[in-house]
């Protein structure tokens, strides 16, 4: 149960910050970005609860980075398109967002069968 604690106490974490900003600020880019962002971690958390410790902290080293990079690609993209298929920071921080859950199911794989076969070996 120990190994549980820290992807339960996330969800629960995220679930509420995911629920306040949807709430309170969905029309803003950045809080549409945190309001996405928090409800894939809900998502990945609780992914999470079924593999061992050493891939959560995996998981939590990869998403500090991803966060940050996500921040400074939203910075360069203007707050309104101007154009037809322009891109603004609301759509870049859905699409981030949407890339985070991909790329974090991917990771989670990843690391749980390579230490899988460490294991075996």
């Amino acid at each position: 149960m120990s190994c549980m604690k820290n992807p339960l106490v996330l969800l629960v974490t995220s679930a509420l910050i995911a629920g306040v900003v949807f709430i309170n600020s969905m029309f803003s880019p950045t809080g549409t970005f945190i309001g996405f962002f928090s409800a894939v971690v809900v998502v990945v958390s609780f992914l999470l609860l079924f593999f061992k410790e050493r891939v959560f902290l995996f998981w939590i080293k990869y998403t500090g980075i991803f966060l940050i990079l996500s921040f400074i690609i939203i910075l360069f993209f203007p707050d309104i398109s101007g154009g037809f298929v322009g891109f603004d920071k609301e759509i870049i921080a859905i699409l981030l967002s949407g890339l985070f859950l991909i790329l974090s199911v991917g990771v989670i794989i990843w690391k749980a069968i390579s230490l899988r076969k460490k294991k075996l070996k």
